[in-house]
């Protein structure tokens, strides 16, 4: 029966890395992470997946309606974040198809956060044609119609 649910959340990853590129970039920095975390920052998402905090809500949403875990929503002081149900590795790649299973979430991962990012860490680096596209998708206006101007 668990055999049946892990193929069911493969199948789900496995056509959200096809059809969403933030996700992609989300599952590719699991597959080349080195140690296991069981949550992980709404902030390190849209960090690491190049969006915006509310798309990497969304994001989340996504990632707990594939059953890869659960969207925790920040109350008390503490951080939104992404619990995850399965280790963030093997998640990343099943994904991309480099493995077939996924495994579950070592007993060493539980309770284990990502390290919280510093100030200047907060906002993703872009170039002017990735801050071109965000600026069309947020104001909803052609990327033609944006121009940007580094004085300095």
């Amino acid at each position: 029966m668990a055999s049946d649910v892990k193929q069911r959340v493969v199948k789900k990853i496995r056509t959200l890395y096809k059809n969403d590129a933030p996700a992609r970039l989300i599952f590719d920095w699991g597959a080349s992470r080195e140690r296991e975390t069981e949550f992980t920052t709404i902030d390190r998402i849209a960090v690491k997946a190049r969006i915006d905090r509310s798309e990497a809500i969304a994001l989340a949403r996504k990632l707990q309606e594939a059953e890869c875990g659960e969207f925790i929503l920040g109350r008390r002081g503490s951080k939104s974040r992404f619990r995850w149900d399965y280790s963030f590795i093997s998640l990343g790649q099943a994904a991309s198809g480099e493995v077939a299973d996924i495994d579950t979430l070592s007993d060493d991962a539980r309770g284990r956060e990502e390290d919280d990012l510093p100030e200047d860490a907060k906002l993703p680096v872009l170039t002017i044609p990735q801050a071109k596209e965000a600026l069309s998708r947020s104001l909803g206006v052609p990327v033609e119609s944006i121009e940007i101007l580094v004085k300095g």
